[in-house]
């Protein structure tokens, strides 16, 4: 009896085995199944191993084999982004893929599924709004591909590029990137990326070089029309539209946007072409037209779309021979683009010091692999130290950098209408003693410390704190506010005092915010406990006075406009 109750176990045991084994077999086939649709650029076959990835999330198999569930989380991942669905900053499938996958990537396949896990963590930091993360990843994986992998080297060239490009760069960078990643993808012959990079490539060109912008931009029309790429065909055409703009083309232009616009509707959502189809009617004195395209421009998501924006509506009231209007949206039009070169110059600093501070690592990690650099990474430990409390004493010192810059706002402002007094009437000068009384009563208030003001601070724009006077801000300073405020911005301030939804304290946080005063300022003079308040303050103000706008600056931009119209 014992006996063949041993070989019932036995059997029970090897059933259990083999069934295992059966379930992990289906479930390698089926991530082998999903990675091979990611692998296309068929939108449909995305969703499909989207599908199976999210039925798949549950699998035992994927609890008891760690290299199984790194290989879901990367594919899963993956998936979803291709789908365009966001990944949870706290989902940690990434980490789980990463961290596997370097120290596992001994064989060719591990090895490029470490490079796509570096991509995507990339990618992941991209869409979470972190640019900087997000290259430091990206130069890793370029760094840890393998020289045969094409379609990797190229997508991580593409992906600095667009980095590179979304940050208004004013060197050369995207450009190579571009360059860089076409000679790849022509390799493997994905012709999706092939049209991207020439496109990219076209767009860049037209800054400087209108003969390269012309080659570059052709090729991409051409291409994606023989291969039916209908989104990138029209992408590649908006760009060609701006370039017979700038190459004074404007019949050429006027023509390529009506085309868009007439062909379009439900294939592409970009609309650059018709802020140059509008751009370039308003130059062949065609107002109407012009017009017309203008009531179908989009309000601006972006500091591009605003600089095009207001470049639109200038160019259309010249046209029509509205020269005060035109002033007015050429001056807004400039001021936005100065603040595009100001973060254009940021955002080279901040990769000169990721590049150092990459750099940094790398020389730890060769120390570390030779005793005989140990008293150099003690000597360094030490540096660093020393640097850190260094730079916690400076950051105490900097504190009191927020003065300066409100000053330099404020300064800006009273030469704005200095210039306004010499051109104008009386009305122009009783809005400079405004100005100069609210500054005046804003230096009494506000007790500044600027002994340890740097260039790079005030270039980095770090906020501090300032200590406000105990006497409060007098009625006098508010009446020349809201002067200020009324005569710089068409009467915003009465009108929404007319609306009868604000109260007194709500009206002074709107004219504080639209002088130019950053949410610590408003905080002191308005005697709140924290910079949040601030925020909280301007959100409940803006559901009140309207239920289109999200923003102060959203309601002020569209009031201005359609009282200068």
């Amino acid at each position: 009896m014992k006996h063949w109750f041993g070989i019932l176990l036995l059997f029970f045991a090897a059933l259990l085995v083999g069934c295992g084994g059966s379930h992990d077999a289906r479930v390698t086939a089926e991530l082998d199944r999903a990675d091979s649709l990611l692998r296309t650029c068929d939108t449909a076959a995305h969703s499909t191993a989207l599908r199976q990835m999210l039925a798949l999330d549950t699998a035992h198999a994927l609890q008891a084999d760690e290299m199984l569930r790194a290989r879901h989380a990367l594919l899963l991942v993956q998936a979803r982004y291709k789908c365009y669905v966001t990944e949870p900053a706290d989902s940690g499938l990434m980490e789980i893929a990463r961290n596997y996958y370097a120290d596992h990537h001994s064989s060719s396949q591990d090895h490029e599924r470490y490079t796509r896990a570096l991509i995507y963590s990339g990618a992941v930091a991209e869409e979470l709004g972190h640019p900087q993360q997000a290259m430091q990843y990206y130069l890793e994986a370029e760094d840890t591909a393998d020289p045969n992998d094409h379609f990797n080297l190229g997508y991580v060239n593409l992906r600095i590029a667009e980095i590179y490009q979304s940050e208004y760069t004013t060197d050369s960078t995207d450009l190579v990137r571009y360059k860089q990643a076409l000679p790849y993808f022509r390799k493997v012959g994905n012709i999706h990326y092939q049209t991207v990079c020439l496109t990219g490539i076209g767009g860049l060109y037209r800054t400087h070089n209108n003969d390269s912008a012309l080659h570059y931009l052709q090729q991409a029309v051409a291409f994606s029309k023989e291969h039916g790429l209908t989104y990138y065909y029209y992408k590649a055409l908006d760009k060609l539209c701006g370039l017979y703009y700038l190459t004074n083309e404007f019949e050429k232009a006027k023509d390529i946007a009506t085309q868009i616009y007439r062909e379009n509707q439900d294939v592409y959502s970009g609309t650059q072409y018709l802020t140059f189809g509008i751009l370039a009617f308003a130059k062949l004195g065609l107002s109407d037209s012009a017009e017309y395209y203008l009531r179908q421009l989009p309000n601006p998501q972006s500091l591009v779309d605003s600089v095009e924006w207001f470049d639109a509506f200038a160019e259309v009231c010249r046209a029509k021979g509205d020269y005060r209007n035109y002033s007015t949206f050429a001056l807004k039009k400039d001021s936005i683009a100065e603040v595009m070169i100001l973060k254009s110059c940021q955002t080279q600093l901040k990769d000169a010091e990721g590049k150092y501070n990459n750099t940094i690592l790398k020389l730890k990690s060769a120390e570390k692999q030779n005793l005989i650099y140990i008293l150099l990474v003690v000597l360094f430990a030490l540096f660093a130290v020393v640097l850190l409390l260094t730079l916690l004493y400076q950051r105490m010192k900097k504190r009191h950098l927020a003065s300066l810059a409100e000053v330099g706002v404020i300064s800006a402002r009273l030469l704005q209408a200095e210039k306004l007094v010499r051109e104008n009437s009386a009305i122009a000068h009783r809005v400079v003693d405004a100005h100069f009384a609210v500054v005046r009563e804003l230096n009494e208030k506000l007790k500044y410390d600027t002994t340890s003001i740097s260039f790079f601070d005030l270039l980095h724009g770090k906020r501090v704190n300032c200590n406000l006077s105990l006497d409060k801000l007098s009625n006098d300073f508010w009446m020349n506010l809201r002067t200020s405020t009324d005569a710089e911005n068409a009467g915003i301030i009465s009108h929404i005092e007319n609306m009868a939804v604000c109260n007194q304290e709500d009206l002074r946080l709107i004219m504080l915010c639209y002088f130019g005063l950053s949410n610590e300022v408003i905080k002191l003079c308005m005697d709140f406990s924290n910079k949040r308040t601030v925020s909280n303050y301007k959100n409940r103000i803006i559901k009140l006075i309207s239920t289109t706008e999200s923003t102060l600056d959203e309601f002020r931009i569209r009031f201005i406009l359609l009282n200068n119209r």
